[in-house]
């Protein structure tokens, strides 16, 4: 059983496409959910974003959308066996076909974003790592929809795309507030979380590095990551 392990609770990853990495444990790492009470996460797939987010606030209610069924249970299963199951709702459902009759304080997802890459042949891969322009415009459709007029919308991206996910984010009234450049090692931009609202705020930019020129870790990386898990962060 592959099983990635925690301070406060622990991942089982058999069947989800995608394992816990760097993208995952520095979105949830990064969202600031102190404030808040009601979290829509699009697509959780192992359930990790949701767990470190719960862990953060004890407030926080989480529902985490998944649209494979298979991957929504191993979630399910993450979440039942934590200290945090009250907090978080998996649901199996496409987020394009979600309604709710209340709005969300926070949005957040690591999404599909490998647009130009070659397509995997296991579907499930597929699905949850590529994504059609089309299909991102009516997530910020659904998001500005969904989001409270002072919530904030999260997500981790791929730095050479960001300036089209911001164009189709703005033509949904959604407005780049805060940008958090990922650095691999030095001088090496791979990932970039951003953060949206519907309302314009002062923008903030702050650079972030992951690896050191040596390959180790950085000990900003380390200080962040360092309340979810005990042990030197995965590579």
């Amino acid at each position: 059983m592959s099983i990635f392990q925690f301070k406060y609770f622990s991942i089982k990853q058999e069947v989800a496409a995608v394992k816990v990495g760097t993208d995952a444990m520095l979105l949830g790492a990064f969202v600031a959910v102190q404030d808040t009470f009601d979290c829509l996460e699009i697509g959780t797939g192992t359930g990790v974003i949701a767990l470190m987010l719960a862990q953060q606030n004890s407030g926080l209610h989480v529902v985490s959308l998944e649209i494979d069924k298979e991957t929504a249970e191993e979630a399910e299963y993450n979440v039942f066996n934590s200290p945090y199951s009250s907090q978080i709702q998996v649901q199996h459902i496409d987020f394009l076909v979600y309604h709710s009759q209340k709005s969300f304080d926070v949005i957040v997802s690591n999404p599909p974003y490998f647009e130009n890459g070659l397509l995997p042949e296991d579907p499930k891969l597929k699905t949850a790592k590529h994504i059609d322009s089309k299909v991102v415009q009516l997530w910020f459709d659904k998001i500005e929809q969904l989001l409270s007029s002072d919530g904030y919308c999260w997500l981790i991206l791929p730095f050479n795309s960001l300036n089209e996910w911001v164009s189709m984010a703005t033509n949904s009234n959604l407005f780049l507030n805060t940008e958090i450049r990922l650095f691999a090692k030095p001088n090496v931009i791979k990932r970039v979380i951003v953060c949206f609202s519907k309302v314009k705020k002062e923008f903030s930019s702050q650079d972030f590095l992951i690896r050191n020129e040596d390959g180790d870790f950085s000990a900003s990386y380390i200080e962040r990551t360092m309340e979810f898990h005990n042990r030197l962060p995965i590579r």
